[in-house]
């Protein structure tokens, strides 16, 4: 039994081939580390200056939402890929 070959009007046009969205943009510089370093501790004291800029429940209520979010994060999965040694890094950088 051979395949009969569809006719051009039956096949479907082919789809245009997309590009990149960042085809065509100059190149530009991967951020390095101190970079990161720098951005985290820039949103670390504007962090605790809105801190200081609520009132004692909204305080409160922040107070909690991050005690949830750690206790999260350290039972997440990404976590469970840590070795114990890091997870006491991580533990003492955040207090």
């Amino acid at each position: 039994m051979s395949r009969r070959r569809p006719s051009p009007q039956e096949r479907q046009p082919r789809r245009p081939r997309r590009r990149s969205l960042l085809a065509g943009m100059p190149q530009f510089p991967l951020t390095t580390l101190v970079e990161w370093v720098l951005a985290g501790r820039l949103l670390a004291e504007l962090q605790e200056q809105l801190f200081a800029m609520l009132s004692p429940g909204g305080q409160a209520c922040w107070e909690h939402w991050l005690q949830a979010r750690e206790v999260l994060w350290l039972q997440g999965p990404i976590a469970r890929e840590l070795s114990d040694e890091e997870r006491a890094t991580l533990s003492a950088c955040e207090k």
